[in-house]
């Protein structure tokens, strides 16, 4: 299954970030595509407005909930 909006039919995955209670979940893929996970979702989110960067590391600020990364 395909979860990223790619013209390839698979994309290789760069990286994955996880905040640390395990809420968000933020996936980076070779072609510098990227989508957000939350534990309730079902479905991942695209993230348009970040395609293409180049993303090295991630920190989630310190109070997340369920509804924020912070």
């Amino acid at each position: 299954m395909n979860i990223l909006k790619a013209k390839e039919k698979q994309a290789a995955v760069r990286s994955v970030y996880l905040d640390a209670r395990g809420v968000h979940c933020i996936i980076s893929t070779e072609s510098q595509q990227h989508c957000y996970f939350n534990y309730k979702d079902s479905r991942p989110r695209n993230l348009p407005k970040i395609k293409g960067l180049n993303i090295k590391c991630l920190g989630f600020y310190n109070p997340v909930s369920e509804t924020s990364t912070g």
